[in-house]
């Protein structure tokens, strides 16, 4: 996304959030289990987004989840309301 571009809340559909369960969209599921989208997802999101769009997504799960693995091996305590939203994710970090 370059610097005069806003965000798209469109560009979020139901391709690329949370599944019927609750859990975590696919291409963060298997990025964080496989290390890589598969190209059934990968296919599945390219019909609705641009390959910058592809790419802006994988990286921002990058960034979570770097962001989630500094965090937890820095021990770090989460704040009350972060804890309490931990909690009620599917297979998300223990509070």
């Amino acid at each position: 996304m370059s610097p005069t571009e806003r965000f798209n809340p469109n560009l979020v559909d139901l391709k690329v959030t949370a599944d019927d369960q609750g859990g975590p969209p696919p291409p963060v599921d298997e990025t964080a289990d496989e290390g890589a989208v598969s190209d059934s997802t990968w296919e599945t999101l390219a019909e609705d987004l641009q390959e910058s769009e592809l790419i802006e997504l994988l990286m921002l799960i990058g960034h979570y989840m770097m962001l989630t693995t500094v965090l937890g091996s820095l021990r770090l305590q989460l704040e009350p309301r972060a804890e309490a939203l931990a909690r009620r994710v599917p297979g998300g970090p223990a509070a």
